[in-house]
């Protein structure tokens, strides 16, 4: 009597688990109710890189990239002052590499150096996944990337400093405004590069583009070192620097600046350094600074992540290499369905045997050895 009150009991408790386990529906994940930016670490992470290489006509120069992309796992790479003097696209060690240049010809018909020049470098793996890359001038380069969540077009860009003239700022953030206007909504739009803008204090009405975590520090050390920072006014000098445009394109496309969200160490915040010091200088806020940005829909900004500069990466260049973390679902073509297996089985004889799979049902011999 105590053996079956045993295996009754026990033959109890595997009903029950087979009724909890099996029978039930599985519950629903609380985060699938939750929006894009509140849902961790969902999806997958696209490592994404940006960098001023101060051109890349150099011998062993593009070597070097590629060994710096494979050092941080970085899929796609997006280079700007390339100095390449015509658009082009080529394959090196199997990275697509694709260039934007202005084309200027001189009157002896000869390409004219325009130190301008963006660049895309796109693995292997993520080839497939760009379906359309357009090179709009030496300044500017979109890329438009299948994903399962919904289509995302990467603006890269290099914009001029704030000494240059007034007609050439206004035509590379025009032309700017009418690329992201031409992104459908639907859209994740994404604009990364040398923006030459540096995120200081956040002044009121910009809390949905700028978090807590600016560079206000590093500003407030150089003016009260005699800096020459641009005063806070609303005269005609402040409105045509790039810090204002790039406000005022974040307000007409609802885009922030996901960077500063998230807190990160300053050293790893700061992209710039003077040309006047050397590689391996130690930072100081009076010196570094952060004009190497990237930027997001307002409602994707939790997609965007890591973002960090690399100080410590040796390369020939007055600029850090930056890289985050962008959570997509890449879409790549459908797999063939893979070849049946053949089995070896010990007992003796030609018999044949039906092995069934999904789509499949064909007879399979023993193998003889």
């Amino acid at each position: 009597e105590i053996r079956l009150s045993l295996v009754g009991s026990e033959m109890c408790i595997r009903d029950r688990w087979f009724q909890l386990q099996i029978t039930e529906e599985p519950k629903e994940d609380a985060r699938s109710r939750l929006p894009f930016e509140d849902r961790g670490t969902t999806g997958k992470a696209l490592k994404v890189g940006w960098w001023n290489v101060r051109g890349i006509l150099e011998p062993a120069k593009l070597k070097e990239i590629v060994q710096h992309m494979e050092r941080h796992s970085i899929l796609l790479l997006l280079l700007t002052e390339t100095h390449t003097k015509e658009s082009d696209q080529f394959c090196y060690e199997g990275y697509s590499v694709f260039h934007s240049a202005d084309e200027v010809k001189n009157e002896k018909g000869d390409w004219t150096q325009c130190f301008t020049g963006v660049a895309a470098m796109i693995h292997p793996k993520l080839r497939r996944a760009v379906t359309k890359v357009t090179a709009i001038d030496g300044r500017m380069m979109r890329l438009d990337i299948s994903t399962h969540r919904q289509p995302t077009t990467v603006i890269v860009t290099y914009a001029p400093h704030n000494e240059r003239d007034e007609p050439t700022k206004d035509s590379f953030w025009d032309r700017l405004d009418e690329e992201c206007a031409k992104t459908q909504a639907h859209r994740q739009l994404i604009v990364v590069g040398d923006l030459n803008t540096e995120t200081d204090h956040r002044k009121a009405g910009e809390e949905a583009i700028l978090g807590i975590h600016t560079t206000a520090a590093m500003t407030t050390a150089r003016q009260s070192q005699g800096g020459n920072e641009e005063e806070d006014n609303d005269g005609e000098e402040y409105h045509s620097n790039n810090r204002h445009r790039t406000i005022r394109l974040c307000k007409a496309h609802k885009l922030c600046f996901p960077q500063s969200f998230s807190p990160t160490p300053d050293n790893h915040r700061i992209t710039h350094r003077p040309p006047t010091t050397h590689r391996g200088t130690p930072w100081s806020v009076l010196t570094h600074r952060h004009i190497d940005h990237i930027l997001c829909r307002q409602v994707h900004k939790g997609g965007v992540r890591k973002v960090r500069s690399h100080p410590k990466d040796d390369f020939n260049s007055d600029h850090y290499l930056t890289t985050a973390e962008v959570l997509l679902q890449l879409q790549h073509p459908p797999k063939q369905p893979a070849a049946p297996k053949r089995f070896c089985r010990d007992c003796p004889g030609e018999d044949t045997k039906t092995v069934s799979y999904t789509h499949l049902t064909l007879p399979t011999k023993r193998i003889v050895e």
